[in-house]
């Protein structure tokens, strides 16, 4: 039998009431009170677990749907099985049973909820067992705890390698933003996985406090994927920002983006340069006026408006109107045009372009999207007859329909009304939803 931590035996004793003689006890006292306590409820604990010992210490990826039906059973056990659990997230040995068993114990605490056992995975995290450390720290950034949250960040300038990566996506996954001055440091290493989860941290925390690392560090970046993490940052930390928009547009001007992944930063220019900033001006007029009508163009064009400039819109639709004259057979000119007028929020003139489309268009994939769309538009225009309408003539698949959803909330709120609630309803049991 393997001795208990000192966390596991507190949470142990907090299980019991203290008894009129076991009140206001030393310190030593209170530790002799968990060891005893501990040490009789450890036979029964055990007990429990045993006969599920054998397939948790199963490899969980040749095993999935098996062990995740084993796992849900272990945790409806309750928390009085959680010190056995904890004790065995350390391997006692080398073997592959041994690590299976640590990772499928640490799985049913998930399962059940970390933020119960805070304090032990604290201590399993600086464990020697490195699958220990690992599966502590996963949890511990699912605990929602501030408490964990404050460790973590205290312990983060002596962690390496992929102690320090778990820790730093823990600290993005409990919301942390104090870790980032330390985490900043990480942005330019060699190391591809401690990178991107520096860079994954920064974005989502959105601390100005490392702006100006930030901005000297972008322009050294080589990866497409990794300049968006920095796009993403200055999006949320920095507003009417010369300097960082001046920084943002070496993003449009590189090879390295494709057209959709400069949208992304197009959209971040709306939010980052100053109201007529004269680098962002040229750069996004230079894109509309060369007669781009992709989501480039589009965004492109939107972002002038924000900042002041409404000629890109205007050149953008003379351009959108052209394509439609010389192409009228055709549904690609009206899916442009009807997806510019959606970004305007003009949902009726979006509609009559999206129908025109449907009647030059015989793919199936491109007719359910036309739909769906009209979908959405009718939904914005409280039109709810035609929304359910469109659903029907489109069939979209149910996840289709709550992709859309969770971009739109007046679709929504569609979703919600007795009809169209009906109608989802009736589709539920649809196998590839």
């Amino acid at each position: 039998m393997r001795r208990a931590t000192p966390a596991l035996l507190l949470a142990a004793l907090a299980t019991a009431p203290l008894t009129a003689q076991e009140s206001r006890p030393s310190l030593v006292e209170l530790s002799a009170i968990a060891k005893a306590r501990a040490a009789r409820q450890r036979p029964a604990q055990e007990q429990a677990l045993a006969p599920y010992l054998g397939d948790l210490s199963l490899a969980f990826k040749d095993n999935e749907a098996f062990l995740l039906g084993r796992i849900q059973e272990v945790a409806k056990l309750g928390d009085g099985i959680a010190p056995v659990l904890l004790e065995n997230m350390v391997p006692k040995d080398d073997s592959d049973a041994a690590r299976n068993l640590a990772a499928n114990c640490a799985r049913v605490l998930e399962q059940m909820d970390p933020a119960d056992y805070v304090d032990a995975l604290l201590e399993l995290a600086q464990a020697r067992s490195e699958t220990a450390r690992s599966w502590a720290l996963h949890l511990l950034g699912q605990s929602r705890s501030s408490h964990a949250a404050l460790a973590l960040a205290n312990q983060l300038d002596g962690l390496k390698g992929r102690d320090l990566v778990a820790a730093i996506d823990a600290l993005r996954q409990l919301g942390d933003r104090s870790a980032a001055p330390s985490v900043v440091q990480h942005v330019q290493v060699a190391d591809r996985r401690l990178r991107e989860a520096a860079l994954r941290y920064l974005a989502q925390s959105r601390n100005p406090a490392v702006r100006a690392t930030m901005l000297r560090q972008l322009p050294m970046e080589t990866e497409p994927d990794m300049m968006l993490r920095y796009a993403a940052y200055l999006e949320g930390a920095v507003q009417a920002d010369a300097e960082a928009a001046d920084v943002l547009l070496l993003l449009i001007a590189t090879e390295r983006l494709d057209q959709d992944q400069k949208v992304q930063v197009v959209r971040a220019l709306s939010v980052v340069a100053p109201k007529g900033h004269a680098g962002t001006m040229r750069a996004l007029k230079g894109v509309v006026d060369r007669g781009d009508t992709t989501a480039l163009g589009r965004q492109a064009a939107l972002v002038l408006r924000d900042l002041g400039d409404r000629s890109g819109l205007q050149t953008l639709f003379t351009n959108l109107n052209k394509q439609v004259r010389e192409r009228r057979r055709e549904s690609g000119p009206y899916i442009a045009r009807a997806e510019a007028y959606m970004a305007l929020a003009a949902w009726e003139d979006a509609t009559r372009d999206l129908r025109d489309a449907i009647e030059h268009s015989r793919q199936g994939s491109t007719l359910t999207y036309l739909y769906l769309q009209i979908a959405v538009c009718e939904a914005k225009r409280g039109r709810i007859p035609y929304v359910l309408k469109s659903l029907q003539d489109g069939r979209p698949s149910l996840a289709q329909i709550q992709e859309e959803a969770a971009r739109h909330p007046e679709f929504q709120k569609a979703l919600e009304s007795d009809a169209l609630r009906k109608y989802l309803e009736a589709r539920s049991g649809e196998r590839g939803r």
